[in-house]
């Protein structure tokens, strides 16, 4: 792990992977996803579901902005509003990788990291890191517990790891859409399982998530998600609501432009920021045959196959 500090780290400031749990939400439901009506033979259907191909590769640059404050305990019942910025920008290039089951074990992919850095300040203290470049090659895949980032070079460090656990994580979002074919006005309840693979949070107490295509056209799918949630994340109570939207590229098949909009209250002492997160991911079509019998880490880079996400939160 390269680090580039401004000023001596404090490990009682929060980590940027800690900042983004702190907004994501939860579910209280069971199963792959809890329909609120199964589907009309008279209608049209559409399908939202991002099988894993092995000839299709997504060049990824994401960029992740915070601003918040912490609310930093001071003497037995005062706290100080202290202000945060944080920002994060990574570079890599995916391939989805064959399920391994049901449910969180259906949501695997190789990544190559071309960079990834990240700065967190608060008042007047920043700390800086980064991915090192002998660790680029990068297993992503869901657990019972959430997602899991492995590297094929070697052991990361725990704040490699955290890097890389960026807020609304597009493979955690694969898991909250329905199966199979769907009416153009569907709704539905994203399983109880996929709580960890969204939040991120050491334990939820209660929450709730609904979804509801609200409009198809012969190329996309816009698709609503709504919810709250409260529970805890690295020992801070939080709750949560959220609204977000998605695109969904049924034509092509795989998940475009996210945007969301969160607001996080924790205990004070703890990472406290308010804010609105808004993300946003496009696609060109972001395909290319691989090597035959390849089994590597995905190819070089290429210019045209391009997949940006940005994340803005303040």
């Amino acid at each position: 792990m390269t680090w580039q500090t401004t000023t001596d780290r404090n490990q009682s400031w929060p980590s940027l992977a800690l900042l983004a749990w702190l907004i994501l939400l939860s579910t209280d439901t069971d199963g792959r996803s809890q329909d609120t009506a199964g589907p009309d033979p008279e209608k049209p259907t559409v399908r939202l579901v991002e099988d894993p191909k092995p000839d299709r590769l997504l060049d990824v640059t994401a960029h992740l902005d915070v601003r918040g404050r912490i609310l930093a305990p001071v003497g037995v019942d005062r706290v100080v509003p202290l202000p945060l910025q944080a920002s994060a920008r990574l570079s890599w290039q995916t391939r989805r990788l064959p399920a391994d089951g049901d449910f969180h074990r259906s949501l695997r992919t190789l990544r190559s990291f071309a960079s990834a850095v990240s700065k967190v300040r608060v008042d007047r203290r920043t700390t800086e890191s980064s991915l090192r470049t002998s660790r680029p090659t990068i297993v992503t895949e869901g657990t019972p517990s959430g997602l899991r980032h492995y590297s094929l070079e070697g052991p990361l460090t725990g704040d490699e790891l955290e890097l890389l656990e960026l807020p609304a994580d597009p493979l955690a979002l694969i898991g909250t859409l329905p199966l199979g074919q769907v009416p153009h006005d569907h709704a539905w309840t994203p399983g109880r399982w996929t709580l960890p693979l969204i939040t991120g949070l050491n334990a939820v107490t209660r929450g709730s998530l609904k979804g509801r295509i609200v409009k198809v056209t012969a190329t996309t799918a816009n698709v609503l998600l709504e919810g709250s949630a409260e529970g805890a994340a690295g020992g801070a109570r939080s709750q949560v609501t959220f609204s977000g939207s998605l695109v969904f590229d049924h034509q092509r098949g795989f998940l475009s432009r996210p945007a969301s909009r969160l607001k996080n209250t924790a205990k004070p002492g703890q990472s406290a920021p308010d804010w609105k997160s808004s993300r946003r991911c496009g696609s060109n079509g972001n395909r290319r045959q691989a090597r035959p019998g390849w089994t590597g880490p995905p190819c070089p880079p290429v210019r045209k196959n391009r997949r940006q996400l940005t994340c803005r939160c303040y």
